[in-house]
């Protein structure tokens, strides 16, 4: 995490045991919880997973302090997007800025119907950049690894964004010419 992220995540935190936040808590999960809220205030790509991976407390213990740590600090978050995991899922893939871009684009057309909300932003990232990219360089499970989300969840993703990216796709071939 950026310096910015980690010195929230200490503030949080510090708030937090001042708040009396720990008392029946663990510290390590009410840490992790700091960290996964200072990402997603900063709007940091990290999920839940990544934090879990890095902490040596479980997952659902994370997201319940996470919960905690939100309603009780007052901390108002907006919801993920999708556009905060494009660059991350790219460039764990290793596609190039055209993919990118065009995965953007994707985007932009799923954010314009509202498909995005409800949805996993990971996972609608992930479908983006397999969408953009030719289907011979990736595979569609190397996307999802690197998006932190299994097959199934790209493959659900993908039929919705094809139906968005024929505009897109449009757009493409016009910019060849």
């Amino acid at each position: 995490l950026p310096d910015q992220a980690r010195q929230r995540a200490a503030w949080l935190y510090r708030r937090a045991t001042a708040s009396d936040l720990l008392h029946g808590r663990s510290r390590e999960g009410i840490a992790a919880a700091c960290v996964y809220a200072a990402a997603r205030d900063g709007e940091h790509p990290v999920t839940l997973n990544e934090v879990a991976t890095a902490s040596p407390v479980e997952k659902q213990r994370i997201s319940n302090d996470y919960r905690t740590v939100v309603h009780e600090l007052g901390i108002e978050l907006k919801p993920p997007k999708p556009e905060h995991f494009l660059a991350k899922v790219a460039s764990a893939v290793g596609v190039p800025f055209d993919v990118q871009r065009r995965a953007a684009a994707l985007l932009n057309a799923a954010r314009a119907e509202r498909h995005h909300v409800g949805q996993n932003p990971s996972g609608v990232a992930a479908a983006a950049v397999y969408l953009a990219v030719d289907r011979s360089s990736v595979t569609q499970q190397e996307v999802a690894d690197a998006a932190g989300v299994s097959a199934a969840t790209i493959s659900r993703q993908v039929k919705t964004l094809r139906e968005l990216s024929e505009p897109v796709e449009t757009e493409r071939r016009t910019m060849r010419r």
